[in-house]
């Protein structure tokens, strides 16, 4: 893969410079009109934080991981500079975005970091709608959670993802989704997809893996509200640790359903299986040279379901509910093949014309399938991890400037001493556009 670092990171910012510059004749806070199809939307967005335990942050990029028990207060500032373009055709909507950032810390100055990278995305839509495909692309520079999440085929499941301590640390990430959909008969519609996920970290002691997801789907339109679906996908991790490669086929049967204008569900249940070969030092290393090996091939299999919901209560009131199993790995040092298990719950609710109020609430439970080597031991480790979340958007009379505060809390429980925690920060900002 190419890595982000050789993107020239002065490129943005000129970018963005380049195009305020002439842009005298256009609405602040309607973007520029480059014709009549296409719109540039230059943007700033600044923002304070405070952060109650930067000792999650400490321990993800110190070498071995440190053994913090003492939270860690600080404070912290975030800029971004972001240039979007967006251009519709006939039958197609094209976007593309660039964008860097910098975070700034107060006392803790080694974990200040800059962000940066490009996305862009293609939807296409045959003039009956029978044919419709999507491509979306995103390369970048990341710390914490990435700028663009990829959806594959089917529901929207709009899980708020609870960070792992491998995406608390500098990476680049490339990302790729495309969704093909037909029209094979009247009442019958097929999907495909494939999803690419490319990560290379900044911390040798995390593991890079690239992981592939090829998805197929036929629904059948059995009536205007109710929509049975058969679904397979085939998963495939390439693990540079201690993972190697791991294959993970699945089946589900589902149906969507919409009872009312207001109401919508989708729900699908069937089997997953995880084999993966993990890698294991070679018994003719030297001093010189570690080599690993694959070894054993060990295979877990068992439920997999998604679920979703999403209720209209009123034209100002939104709730949505998701849930999901299955199987993952993540890029953590020793052992990161788990069994997940999450649900979570959202409140839109627009107060008024200009204010927007969010409260999110996520819960994971992550059964590690082999022992996690920490602290000199081997733990069967069992994490829960909870996570909440109230956002307000403020929309001022001027339509080039926003307001945005959020408050979030985060209780991690795991078996391995030490690594129990909690997270309190609370985030105060404005995003100008032009």
């Amino acid at each position: 893969m190419t890595r982000i670092t050789e993107i020239p990171k002065k490129l943005l910012p000129l970018a963005f410079g380049f195009l305020v510059v002439g842009t005298a004749s256009a609405q602040p806070g309607s973007g520029i009109r480059a014709g009549d199809q296409t719109v540039l939307s230059p943007s700033f967005t600044l923002s304070y934080n405070h952060n109650d335990n930067v000792n999650l942050r400490r321990r993800a990029i110190s070498e071995g991981g440190e053994d913090l028990g003492r939270n860690d207060s600080d404070s912290f500032l975030n800029t971004q500079f972001a240039l979007g373009l967006t251009h519709w055709g006939d039958f197609a909507q094209y976007n593309a975005r660039a964008w860097f950032g910098q975070r700034r810390y107060d006392k803790n100055t080694r974990l200040d970091r800059d962000t940066y990278g490009a996305s862009t995305g293609l939807f296409w839509a045959a003039s009956d709608a029978s044919t419709t495909a999507r491509i979306d692309l995103s390369l970048q520079r990341a710390v914490d959670r990435t700028e663009n999440e990829q959806n594959i085929i089917g529901d929207t499941v709009e899980i708020e993802e609870l960070e792992n301590v491998s995406e608390r640390v500098e990476r680049d990430e490339l990302r790729a989704n495309f969704v093909l959909t037909q029209a094979l008969t009247p009442r019958i519609r097929g999907n495909a997809g494939y999803n690419i996920a490319d990560i290379r970290y900044n911390e040798d002691r995390f593991s890079d893996r690239t992981s592939h997801l090829f998805s197929g789907e036929l629904s059948y339109r059995y009536s205007d509200k109710t929509s049975p679906f058969v679904r397979a996908q085939l998963g495939l991790d390439d693990d540079d640790g201690f993972d190697g490669y791991a294959r993970k086929p699945a089946y589900l049967l589902g149906v969507r359903y919409r009872p009312t204008d207001k109401l919508s569900l989708s729900a699908s249940v069937g089997y997953e299986s995880y084999t993966r070969t993990p890698l294991v030092l070679s018994p003719n290393i030297d001093e010189q040279k570690v080599e690993r090996l694959p070894g054993d091939k060990l295979k877990n299999s068992g439920l997999k379901f998604l679920a979703s919901l999403q209720y209209a209560a009123t034209p100002k009131t939104r709730i949505s509910l998701n849930g999901r199993s299955g199987y993952n790995s993540v890029a953590s040092p020793g052992s990161s093949s788990r069994e997940e298990l999450s649900f979570s719950a959202a409140l839109n609710h627009q107060t008024t014309r200009q204010i927007n109020q969010r409260i999110s609430v996520a819960w994971r439970e992550d059964d590690y399938l082999t022992p996690i080597p920490a602290r000199g031991e081997e733990y069967d480790e069992l994490k829960e991890t909870i996570w909440y979340q109230y956002r307000i958007d403020y929309q001022t009379v001027r339509p080039w400037l926003s307001l945005f505060g959020n408050l979030s809390y985060e209780d991690g429980s795991s078996q391995i001493p030490g690594d129990s925690y909690t997270e309190t920060q609370i985030t105060l900002g404005l995003t100008a556009r032009y």
